[in-house]
């Protein structure tokens, strides 16, 4: 068996074990645990984070592909890869400014809190 189609079984065994999980916790766990207003609560930040990870990663993963393998040295690689960690975390630290200095009064009174989650719920899932 190939590498191509060795990897492509993996892959393809670990994502349907990823939505299995994924099922598991939303359909299961979700609604014995949570109470239906903490279950909407939660479904709406886990949305709005994930909306918000292009933002933060602002297109560097399809950069990394393109331009990794194009690197001679590894000097060239280490500069890549200090660079696909700060650029996103300087656009994470500007969004929190921005919530912290700018929106915090405003969106306080909306949304109570709930958009600092959702600012670290996106961290993470960049």
């Amino acid at each position: 068996m190939g590498v191509v189609v060795r990897q492509s079984i993996q892959n393809t065994i670990s994502t349907y074990l990823g939505f299995g999980l994924g099922a598991i916790n939303t359909l299961v766990l979700y609604t014995r645990i949570l109470p239906v207003s903490s279950y909407g609560l939660l479904s709406i930040q886990l949305s709005i984070a994930t909306l918000l990870l292009p933002l933060f990663l602002f297109g560097l993963p399809n950069t990394i592909i393109k331009f990794y393998h194009k690197n001679a040295s590894t000097e060239e690689s280490a500069r890549l890869n200090a660079f696909s960690l700060y650029f996103p975390l300087f656009f994470i630290f500007l969004a929190f400014v921005f919530v912290l200095f700018l929106g915090l009064v405003y969106f306080h009174f909306y949304f109570k809190n709930t958009l600092m989650w959702l600012l670290i719920l996106g961290t993470f899932l960049a």
